[in-house]
């Protein structure tokens, strides 16, 4: 039903690299994004799944999810929601569930983007991000994460993705 009702559907692959988190980089998975807007409201939501591993260790591999929903004020989008993490490798596993505020601006063909998840256990995370459209179809994501630990240290994680439409209401 969900699809049904969708301005659009994207999927495709997503190659990650991270410095300084503990991970072996790069990674990669795959991702999907589904877009709505209806009067001024805008609905977004992802998930993306990855083979990754913390240094050392093996069988790793990861899930984040995020479901926004918010106001369209002329180029400017305002979202929030909620995003889930989870990691898993063969010796642990770990989830988290935190808010998400999300600031987009939209260019003819590009949205420029910004979130913060506010994680108080653990780590806070600020990323910024842009979106190319290429021929009005296939999407280019680009996205960089700073992730402040609660340890005190700092890290990064840089990701590109390329998805393509496979439902897009006009």
């Amino acid at each position: 039903m969900l699809l049904t009702a969708c301005a659009s559907v994207r999927v495709g692959p997503e190659i990650v690299g991270s410095n300084n988190l503990g991970y072996d980089s790069p990674y990669g998975g795959g991702k999907v994004t589904v877009d709505k807007s209806f009067g001024g409201s805008v609905v977004h939501s992802e998930l993306a799944a990855y083979s990754s591993n913390k240094h050392g260790l093996s069988g790793g591999y990861g899930v984040r999810s995020a479901i926004l929903a918010g106001r369209s004020f002329g180029r400017v989008d305002i979202l929030a929601g909620g995003a889930y993490f989870y990691q898993c490798q063969d010796e642990w596993q770990k989830g988290r569930l935190a808010p998400r505020l999300l600031v987009a601006f939209n260019d003819e063909n590009d949205r420029y983007s910004a979130y913060a998840d506010l994680q108080r256990d653990s780590q806070t995370r600020f990323a910024v991000g842009l979106e190319q459209l290429i021929c009005n179809k296939v999407c280019l994501l680009l996205g960089e994460e700073f992730v402040s630990l609660k340890s005190g240290d700092d890290g990064t994680r840089v990701s590109i993705s390329v998805l393509f439409p496979i439902r897009r209401d006009d």
